[in-house]
């Protein structure tokens, strides 16, 4: 697989992520040749919309598509190709894009643990207090997101708590990872369960710079950067 095309693969992925986030909320989207979106108030943490490819913004398109939404709104420029500075747009964060490939393992002596799956409304709840980044019992998170698409919440636990986790999400013929939580050495303990549960897979994401770097040990190369933007 190219450099460049799992690139592509790690967007279409997010995109397929977030789509489901929001269709999960009974949500509305929208999928061009250019953009996904949706012009309704999204989750927290999730954005309006996500460009598919380079330069696939621009104002007018900014103004027809997403005027109607109530601010802020959010686009995930995912080639981190916006001019924001000739636009009504901010920036809110940057962050890379990352990939491992099964033949990029790098031998490890590790014991791994079972990777345990959220399966139940009460597992939900624990995995979510144990990720402790809902805003005011707004719940991104919901039975509906398990049950209607190829999601799966994963955790490990120490004499019985839960110590890290985060999202699987399989499409594209990858397998996007989001919502990391965890001290850094029960992350790293987290991804090297995820690489040995599932040896075949390709595993893409994005992070900020100390996401990047706690990966890299694993196989885990920068992809390209993106950009979230928030309307001005």
């Amino acid at each position: 697989m190219k450099l460049n095309n799992l690139l592509l693969k790690a967007v279409e992925n997010n995109i397929d992520w977030c789509d489901a986030v929001a269709k999960s909320h009974n949500l509305i989207t929208v999928r061009t040749d250019s953009l996904w979106y949706c012009t309704e108030a999204m989750p927290t943490y999730y954005p309006n919309a996500i460009t598919r490819h380079d330069r696939a913004l621009n104002n007018s398109l900014i103004n027809d598509l997403l005027a109607p939404i109530a601010k802020p709104w959010a686009i995930k420029d995912s080639f981190n190709n916006v001019n924001h500075a000739d636009s009504r747009l901010i920036s809110l964060f940057s962050a890379h894009w990352y990939g491992y490939q099964p033949q990029n393992a790098r031998p490890l002596a590790f014991d791994f643990p079972p990777l345990e799956f959220v399966n139940t409304l009460a597992d939900i709840a624990i995995w979510i207090e144990a990720w402790g980044e809902t805003p005011n019992n707004n719940a991104v998170f919901n039975e509906k997101l398990l049950k209607a698409s190829p999601t799966s919440l994963v955790y490990l636990t120490e004499f019985g708590q839960v110590t890290c986790g985060a999202a699987l999400y399989a499409s594209q013929g990858v397998v996007g990872i989001s919502n990391f939580f965890g001290s850094i050495e029960e992350q790293q303990r987290l991804i090297r369960t995820i690489q040995m549960s599932y040896p075949n897979e390709t595993i893409v994401g994005y992070g900020d710079e100390a996401e990047l770097t706690l990966l890299k040990p694993f196989g885990f190369i920068e992809l390209g950067k993106l950009n979230v933007l928030q309307a001005n």
